[in-house]
């Protein structure tokens, strides 16, 4: 897999008609991190050096699949034929 079609900006630098060389305009890190055990969702004291790609990647977002429509299912009928009749409480004696 190429740099390009992985999502990084490359361009080719030439001259005199040569490829003399590419620029990547990208970086990559090394953060610290609390890593053990939360994987850095609690960051207290710092136990690990993690590799990251903080590059933001731009995407065609397409809008998804109108589920309920294409079922033919009726959400409100299905939420009612789902739910447990209500029945009142009833204390045992004791």
């Amino acid at each position: 897999m190429s740099a390009a079609s992985g999502g990084i900006p490359v361009t080719a630098v030439t001259s005199g008609g040569k490829l003399r060389k590419v620029r990547l305009e990208h970086v990559w890190v090394e953060a610290a991190i609390d890593f053990i055990p939360s994987r850095g969702a609690k960051n207290k004291d710092a136990d690990s050096w993690v590799e990251m790609d903080p590059s933001y990647k731009q995407y065609t977002y397409q809008k998804g699949l109108d589920a309920v429509a294409i079922s033919g299912i009726d959400p409100q009928q299905l939420a009612k034929a789902s739910a447990p009749a209500a029945r009142p409480m009833t204390r045992k004696a004791g």
